[in-house]
């Protein structure tokens, strides 16, 4: 008897889900056009927001080179290692607001294209994939460098609570 219910239960989601997306494509297309584009501008602006927010809270937090010392790496070794625990640290503090972007341009795009709406890439501002994407190869690149450390220096370099917030990055690797 309960399965019967679960599946009238589904059943009856089911229904109303796919009358929702026959009403959704009776809609004016320019309506859902403008909220996709509204909804764009928005995840823009807070991830905007949030990058000044991290500059800002990077920029008050100084490293003092001393904490070093004790760290048997040659000094590029040492630049790519603190480089690998800034990067991880500035994508947990833009993460989110990075993610809900991500998210938002896709639909937008994705949008334009439902509706044949002209696609203006100043208004709003569009980054492409490039744009986005096309340095954050260079993380990957640092992490298997890293990974190529002897783990005692790793391992003392993981415990630094210094590297375990966001911090300022030219301070820290500037001799």
């Amino acid at each position: 008897m309960a399965a019967k219910c679960n599946i009238a239960i589904l059943f009856f989601i089911s229904c109303i889900l796919v009358s929702g997306v026959s009403c959704a494509t009776e809609l004016e297309g320019s309506a859902i056009v403008k909220m996709a584009t509204s909804n764009y501008k928005n995840a823009l602006a807070d991830y905007e927001k949030q990058i000044r927010y991290c500059e800002n809270k990077s920029k008050k937090k100084r490293i003092d080179r001393a904490i070093f010392k004790n760290i048997k790496l040659t000094q590029l070794q040492l630049q790519i290692a603190i480089g690998r625990f800034y990067y991880i640290e500035l994508g947990k503090c833009e993460g989110e607001k990075f993610g809900t972007f991500l998210v938002h341009r896709g639909i937008y795009r994705e949008t334009l294209k439902k509706f044949n709406a002209k696609f203006d890439s100043d208004n709003p501002i569009y980054y492409d994939d490039l744009e986005l994407f096309g340095t954050r190869y260079h993380h990957f690149e640092i992490e298997l460098k890293y990974l190529k450390y002897p783990e005692s220096e790793r391992i003392k370099l993981e415990n630094m609570p210094e590297l375990k917030q966001l911090f300022h990055l030219i301070s820290a690797i500037s001799d």
